[in-house]
This record gives structure tokens, sequence and C-alpha cells, in this order.
């Protein structure tokens, strides 16, 4: 019994270090002129590994950030990551990223308090958790999430929603 126990976790760590190592290499790929080669990589690593979360994260990345944007491949590997993983906290985080992208504010800041409580110290969480936060003026609440998060790729969109004009009796 030992030795099946034994056998099995070899076969298992060796598993990951053969996905991890295939991520990587994949990840190394997600360079400008290489994406194609890069999402042929994430595709064929999906398939080989249909359980796993993370190449569905980046396959939705490159799809929303495609030109133009591929919104509905996006939201598709998304949904697929996190039924896949549910608590993968690059994939809640995704789809926040996803969510504020598709000016749905409200949805954006549940998925990313989810991703905040699965990983506290992910800043780019907490970076569009405000953003999100932002959007929906709140505004206090908001700028304890950028503090925290600190500079990066969201603070684009840490600005405040304009407030709708007072409309006249």
């Amino acid at each position: 019994v030992a030795l099946v126990a034994i056998a099995v976790a070899l076969y298992i760590a060796r598993g990951l270090s053969r996905f991890d190592s295939e991520m990587a290499t994949a990840i190394s790929l997600s360079t400008p002129g290489r994406t194609e080669a890069a999402r042929g990589s994430f595709t064929t690593i999906a398939h080989d590994y249909p359980d796993r979360a993370a190449p569905h994260v980046f396959l939705s990345r490159m799809a929303r950030e495609d030109n133009p944007p591929d919104m509905n491949t996006a939201r598709q590997e998304l949904v697929t990551a996190i039924r896949l993983e549910p608590t993968y906290e690059p994939a809640q985080r995704e789809m926040g990223i996803f969510q504020l992208a598709a000016q749905n504010p409200t949805l954006a800041r549940n998925f990313l308090v989810r991703a905040v409580q699965l990983a506290p110290g992910d800043s780019a969480a907490q970076g569009y958790l405000g953003c999100a936060l932002m959007r929906l003026n709140r505004v206090d609440e908001a700028q304890r999430f950028l503090t925290r998060a600190g500079t990066g790729t969201w603070s684009s969109c840490a600005a405040p929603s304009t407030p709708a004009a007072p409309v006249n009796p």
C-alpha cells in the first residue's frame, strides 16, 4: 500500500511539474508577435489538462486584449475556468477585470471581492476592486483599496464616475 501511495504521489508530482513547465513555456510566448503561438499552447494545455483553470484564464485575457476584443470568447473561457476551479483566485480576478471592461461594475465588484478574499495580498485584485468601487461612486472605500494596491495597470481606471446632472423640476 505504501509503495502504491508513493507511486501515485510521484505520478501527481510529475504531472504538476509538467503542467507548470508547459504553462511557463506558453506564458513566455505571450509577447507581441507571438500571441498566436501562445494561444495555441494554452489551447493544447487546456485540452491536455481538462480539470485546470489556468490556461482558460490566459485564453480569456488574450481574447479580451485582442484587437478588436473577443468578449464572447473571453467570457466563455472565464466561465469555464471558474466552473473548473471556483477557488482559483486568478480566475475570480480576471472575471472582475472582464466585468469592468464590459461596463458591469457591480458584477466586477462581486468577483473582485471574492478574489481579494482568496488572496488578500494580490495587489492587482485590490487595485481593480478599487476601480470597481470608484465606478460605483464608493470613493472612500475605493481609495482604501487603491492605496493598499499601489500603482499598477489599474491606476488608469481609478477616477470616480461623473455624477448625473441634476434634473430641473
